[in-house]
Parts: structure tokens; sequence; C-alpha cells
């Protein structure tokens, strides 16, 4: 947890859950983290999984905040099957980036990005995708985008066709079957150029 306070200090983006494990200890760094970080928060991987039962801390921080579950991290998160959910996605979506207080991208064939307000759908991306370490991917390219452009559903939602558009690039030069996640990674400036 000191790491954690002196490596945060004076940021304005962070993204955070990736490589953790569900236990007391970090537990413990979600919640300084999301009690004192006022800035620009992805909460990805196992930082969502650690929130699950604790959502209260989500309208208690003054973060800003975006949430990248998949289905699977959504269903723990809401207490909803899959199958529930998949009935209709957008609308339980919005609801819970309202109900919440955060930006929801809710990961799969067709992303759902909701403020709870509006949603924007994007259909871009590849079967190639569906590898260890995508969604990390996805969580580093908007908290890169957070650090300079102003957190909102335009922001996020234009990160989240960035890496669509990217992980496509990626497939079309590796095929989806051998793709793996830093393939997007090093088609990020491509897919600047396509856009």
């Amino acid at each position: 947890l000191e790491t954690v306070k002196e490596a945060i200090k004076g940021l304005n983006s962070l993204s955070i859950g990736m490589g953790w494990d569900c236990d007391e200890e970090h537990l413990a760094i979600l919640e300084y983290v999301l009690e004192t970080f006022a800035g620009n928060l992805v909460l990805d991987a196992d930082a969502l999984n650690t929130l699950v039962g604790h959502l209260e801390l989500l309208k208690e921080s003054s973060a800003k905040i975006v949430l990248t579950p998949h289905l699977k991290e959504f269903s723990r998160l809401t207490g909803l099957s899959i199958d529930d959910i998949k009935k209709d996605e957008v609308f339980i979506a919005k609801n819970f980036a309202r109900n919440n207080h955060v930006i929801l991208v809710l990961k799969g064939h067709t992303t759902v990005v909701s403020d709870g307000d509006d949603v924007y759908l994007c259909k871009c991306g590849t079967p190639g995708m569906a590898t260890s370490g995508s969604g990390d991917v996805l969580s580093g390219i908007l908290a890169g985008m957070l650090a300079y452009q102003d957190y909102s559903l335009l922001t996020v939602s234009a990160g989240v066709l960035l890496n669509g558009i990217a992980g496509e690039i990626a497939e079309s030069k590796n095929t989806d079957i051998s793709m793996i996640a830093s393939d997007t990674i090093n088609c990020i400036p491509d897919a600047i150029r396509r856009i």
C-alpha cells in the first residue's frame, strides 16, 4: 500500500487491477485509491472482481471512474446471470452506469459504452482479440487517452474504437488464431493513422 501511495502521487490518470489477486491486501489498495484519488481511474480485471460486494465505494469516490468488465465480470458485479444480461445489455449497462456514477465499458462482440445517460455501441474488433492481455491493452489505451482528454463518454468511446481498429489491423497481419495482445499494441499507430 505504501508503494501504491507513492506511485500514484501527482497522477491525473490511472488504470489498476491487472495482475492482481482478490484478497484483503488488494481490497485495501482499491479502497485507498477510490477514497483518495481524484483523477481519471480505469478499473479492470481483478480490480473489478475485488469490487464485487463493495459497489458503494464507487459512489463515495471523487475519482472519475471507468469500469471495463467483460460479461462474466459484469455478471459478478451485478449479481445477474450472463443470460439475463444478454437479454438487454444496453438497458442493464446504462442503468448500472447511472446508478454507480461511472462510465461502463461492457466488452463483447458489440461493446456497450454508457455514462448512464447515453450509449455508444462499438462493433469493431475481432475474435483474435479474445486472448489473454487484450483487456489490459484497452485499459492502457483508455488511461492514456484520459491523461490528455476530458473524462467523457466520447473520450472513452474513442478509446474503445481505437482499440478495436488496432485489433482488426493486427488480425489482418497475424490471423485471429496466432494473434496475441501485443500485436494490437503494435498496431495502435496504424489505427491512429486510419482514424
